[in-house]
């Protein structure tokens, strides 16, 4: 008959016989907690060996096991506050307390003790096992008949365990023979399998390997959680030491953070990330593009900290034309924008735009200080060239954009200030009916010592449907004492000139004037092509004035009321307004010290005409000639002369400096003769896209009408009459 006793009564007794065993079972037994609240530290992993200590074992064998655990304790074994050793032991043959009958099949026995130090106590009653009796699996895995061990002490160290070690140096015999011994075993370990342990098992030597794979895994074959110890123990340690460690390890694993405590631990968290703040910057190193430019971006990271990683990318802009994009830069104090996106850009630009991701992007570590992107890593988003179907205003800009700019979790999405170029036109002249010459001087002090008058313009390419390249060009000649360069003779660059900007400038200069080889320009010195005509002179010289304009701001050539003959407006300046100049008439307006203004269209009336007496003619003289940008017409001549005889300046446009698409847009054609020292060419109009490319944005003309009516003006009635001729004999 088994008698259970409760603790009070076990410790009272013992206490009445043996002082000194008092103090070890009581540290040992302790006051017994509730299973469950035994599982609460889940960061504890808690490992039972089960001994076995049958005759077979033997005293010298025991003796190496108990040293082999204890060494478990030390430095050199688990040594772990986090893993909790206990033991019991079994045979065929319970353990009595001195003085009771009744036996514990599973004593001696001792419960959870950390593997950090030796336990005087736990070495106590490991030093308790002696070797006597047979082998029965069942009760070492603390059951029997089925039934689970419910001596007090044993249940508690079974429902507190985690793992069981069940080490065993043959098969089991008892109870029934080898085959239910080990059955009723392998129902054992079921049961706890079912309450979440693990059970390894572990083999002295080689006999009875069958019989516990099969307790242990259920098949005589499969090794998964056994393991063997050498016949004499003495590899006991080590073995345990792998086996309990890394049992442990997969039930409660290390802390990837710090491996002195377990992955559950609350105090398992990512270090604090060292400091770092990443400031991204782009940068165009054009303002304005056209044709196959290409505009160049150059993109930056600021790091004020350690080294940092993030993943980067660059997203692109096309704003539509007129749209600002100043609010793209955000303001002179933001460098950048947290927690931004594709959609809060388009909202700063009200819409009208697109925005998508470049192409460009990746993760790299950006090193303490500045990091400047290689164009290899930023790809599409390194240069870029005009796509043909964008309207000149368009604006194309990146963002350059950082995931994650500090080492702390937010802020995300750093978007830079945007870095934008304008697409951009090379407004091109083209002269039709005449020369350009450059480089003739009004008096002989305005001939410089220095560089050569050039004419420089410029050229734009233009690939895919549109494969030509187009600019300026006159429809004969051209003439310059110093360099001509991407400007057209001959009509040259008239239609495009098929082909990319590296045609050879000669394909298209067929009527300028050059003696240096390859180089166009350079025929003579800097005074080498003589005054300009003083045409001015021809025209006001012995003339009256016919209409006198000093109480005037303004002046129409329109109507029946206007005369032939000389306006003049001898100090200030003077507006010219929307004249239709009628047939038959020639108005010469001189303004000898300010500026004439045109601020409307000047004709001459349609014909027929009968003679070339009819022709209409207006002649322009002042100091400084300006059309106002809503001119589109000007049939007159132009002449930029002061009354000293000093050319001066005419401008195609009002409008001062910077200009864009949207001002002086408009084409202007000026019909007549132009001499001026200095012509600035200000409208934008022309080079649009497709087959709009060729659209000048001035045209001067000098058309048939100017030639036969200075023809009429110079014809005169006095003629020179040849009487006779002799001829004469030639002479050698």
């Amino acid at each position: 008959m088994r008698v259970k006793f409760g603790r009070a009564t076990i410790v009272e007794l013992i206490a009445l016989s043996a002082g000194v065993l008092l103090v070890a079972m009581l540290v040992q037994l302790g006051a017994r907690a509730p299973a469950a609240h035994a599982q609460a530290n889940n960061t504890i992993c808690r490992a039972a060996m089960v001994l076995d200590r049958s005759g077979s074992v033997g005293e010298p064998n025991l003796v190496t096991m108990r040293n082999q655990i204890k060494r478990l304790f030390q430095p050199t074994g688990l040594y772990d506050d986090n893993i909790q050793l206990a033991f019991w032991s079994f045979s065929d043959r319970g353990f009595s307390f001195p003085g009771f009958p009744a036996p514990n099949y599973d004593a001696p026995f001792n419960g959870f003790v950390t593997s950090r130090g030796e336990n005087s106590t736990f070495n106590t009653r490991l030093n308790e096992v002696q070797s006597a009796g047979g082998t029965n699996y069942e009760q070492g895995f603390g059951f029997d008949g089925g039934v689970m061990n419910m001596q007090d002490g044993v249940d508690q160290i079974i429902n507190q365990t985690n793992i069981i070690v069940f080490m065993t140096d043959g098969q089991p015999n008892q109870p029934g023979g080898e085959y239910n011994a080990r059955d009723v075993a392998r129902q054992a370990v079921v049961k706890h399998l079912a309450a979440g342990k693990s059970i390894i098992g572990g083999l002295v030597g080689n006999i009875g390997a069958n019989n516990l794979n099969f307790v242990i895994n259920g098949n005589d074959s499969n090794t998964t959680n056994t393991f063997r110890i050498s016949t004499n123990y003495n590899d006991l340690a080590a073995q345990l030491r792998t086996q309990i460690g890394n049992k442990c390890d997969e039930l409660n694993p290390p802390c990837q953070y710090n491996p002195d405590i377990r992955a559950n631990d609350p105090d398992c968290k990512p270090p604090e990330a060292a400091p770092y703040s990443l400031t991204p910057t782009v940068i165009a190193t054009n303002t304005v593009i056209s044709g196959t430019d290409s505009a160049g971006f150059n993109y930056k990271v600021d790091n004020n900290g350690v080294a940092g990683t993030s993943e980067w990318s660059v997203k692109r802009l096309v704003v539509d034309r007129g749209q600002t994009v100043d609010p793209l830069y955000y303001t002179n104090t933001e460098p950048f924008r947290d927690d931004y996106s594709c959609a809060k850009l388009l909202a700063l630009v009200g819409g009208r735009a697109t925005c998508d991701d470049s192409g460009a992007g990746g993760t790299r570590s950006f090193a303490p200080g500045q990091t400047t992107l290689t164009a290899n890593e930023i790809g599409p988003a390194n240069s870029t060239t005009v796509d043909d179907s964008w309207q000149v205003g368009t604006k194309l800009c990146y963002v350059f954009t950082i995931t994650k700019p500090t080492q702390k979790d937010t802020p995300t999405n750093r978007y830079s200030r945007a870095a934008c170029v304008v697409v951009g036109k090379r407004p091109t002249v083209q002269i039709h009916g005449g020369d350009v010459t450059v480089g003739r001087y009004f008096k002989s002090g305005d001939v410089g010592s220095g560089a050569l008058p050039s004419i420089k313009g410029s050229v734009t390419s233009k690939s895919g449907s549109v494969n030509k390249t187009f600019g300026s060009w006159a429809e004969y000649g051209v003439f310059a004492p110093g360099v001509v360069s991407g400007f057209a003779s001959a009509s040259g660059l008239s239609e495009g000139y098929p082909g990319s900007v590296a045609s050879n400038q000669d394909l298209w200069s067929r009527l300028t004037f050059a003696n240096t080889f390859n180089q166009f320009g350079n025929f003579t010195s800097a005074a080498g092509l003589g005054p300009v005509t003083n045409v001015a002179d021809y025209f006001l010289h012995g003339r009256s004035v016919a209409k006198d304009l000093s109480t005037v701001d303004a002046v129409s050539v329109s109507g029946g009321g206007v005369t032939t003959g000389l306006y003049e407006k001898a100090d200030g300046n003077l507006k010219i307004d929307a004249s239709v100049l009628e047939k038959g008439k020639m108005v010469i307006v001189h303004v000898p010290r300010g500026t004439a203004t045109i601020t409307g269209n000047l004709s001459y009336i349609d014909g027929p005409y009968q003679s070339m007496s009819e022709i209409p003619q207006l002649i322009i003289i002042a100091k400084n000639i300006v059309i106002n940008s809503n001119v589109s017409n000007v049939d007159a001549w132009l002449l930029a002369q002061d009354d000293e005889g000093n050319g001066g300046t005419i401008a195609t446009c009002e409008q001062p400096a910077p200009l864009n698409s949207e001002m002086c847009n408009g084409l202007l054609t000026v019909n007549g003769p132009v001499m001026a020292k200095e012509l600035q060419l200000r409208r934008t109009g022309g080079s649009g896209i497709g087959a709009a490319s060729k659209d000048p944005a001035e045209v001067f003309n000098l058309r048939a009408d100017a030639y036969l009516w200075s023809y009429n003006e110079g014809r005169s009635a006095v003629r020179a009459q040849t009487t006779f001729t002799t001829e004469l004999p030639p002479q050698f």
